[in-house]
């Protein structure tokens, strides 16, 4: 990220970053060796406002030209066979191509099949604080030691919950934001799975990730519902693409919650103390 970058910008800052997760991911699910870059610059439009510029490049797989037109189709993925071994639903790159138009912006791409490619957009954005942002990296730093040294918000060592999501990177990711906790965790990769465990196990919350393939988290609550697997379980929705009206949507179909992602210790620790069992939580 560019250090002269103006400190505070107006603009959808939940929106933008959405596009960018959904860049990163699609880069590393199709990246199987090699590299994934994401770069952050800027170009100042007028004495009001920047161009902000964003860019995901990746050394995967590539893509032909005559496949670029099915990109941003909704859940048609490209070469079928040859990315079998790729999980998702293709949904990403379509909901990312929408959010930038309602923005006023468009995604760019280039690709050489076989060798990589590059994702980006260029967003305006009014300025604020024209201060320069510095260096990130070492803001991060001293922030995520900030973090560290807090304490857990509670114990629950009696507690057991299933997180179920396709992409394995997320299971670590909450096994261990939740290990102060002493929470049990269980994790599963598919709908499938997260019927066999919880025909296993009681579990006090189950999380399901929105978009599996195979079987989503609204199929598979259904399936766990109808084999009477969740009497005595809370089901939260994970989802990486929270929009207005979410979490009606997800009341709608069975789930007690949601929880938007990439999800930081803060706001899980919060939505189980909101649902997990008093007689099993000791608040720190």
């Amino acid at each position: 990220m560019e250090k002269e970058i103006p400190q505070v910008l107006f603009g959808d800052e939940i929106r933008i970053k959405q596009c960018i997760l959904n860049l990163l991911t699609n880069a590393v699910k199709y990246t199987e060796m090699g590299q994934v870059v994401f770069k952050v610059s800027f170009e100042e439009k007028d004495e009001k406002s920047i161009w902000l510029k964003i860019l995901v490049s990746d050394s995967g797989i590539g893509m032909k030209k005559e496949d670029m037109d099915k990109l941003f189709s909704p859940f048609q993925r490209i070469e079928e066979k040859r990315n079998r071994f790729v999980e998702g639903t293709g949904l990403g790159l379509s909901i990312t191509e929408q959010l930038l138009r309602l923005m006023g912006s468009q995604l760019f791409v280039e690709s050489v099949y076989g060798m990589g490619s590059d994702f980006s957009f260029t967003i305006e954005q009014p300025v604020l604080k024209w201060e320069p942002i510095g260096d990130t990296w070492t803001q991060e730093a001293k922030k995520k030691n900030h973090i560290s040294e807090n304490k857990e918000l509670f114990h629950a060592p009696e507690a057991r919950i299933l997180v179920v999501d396709d992409m394995e990177m997320n299971l670590v990711v909450m096994e261990n934001l939740l290990k102060r906790t002493m929470v049990a965790v269980d994790s599963a990769i598919s709908g499938k799975e997260a019927l066999q465990k919880a025909a296993g196990a009681s579990y006090d919350i189950i999380f399901l990730d929105h978009m599996m393939p195979d079987m989503d988290g609204i199929e598979t609550l259904r399936a766990l519902k109808k084999a009477g697997l969740v009497k005595n379980s809370v089901c939260i929705a994970l989802t990486a693409n929270a929009v207005a009206g979410a979490r009606e949507r997800y009341l709608s179909v069975g789930f007690a919650d949601y929880l938007s992602k990439p999800v930081d210790g803060e706001g899980i620790e919060k939505m189980l103390l909101q649902y997990l069992p008093e007689e099993k939580v000791e608040k720190v």
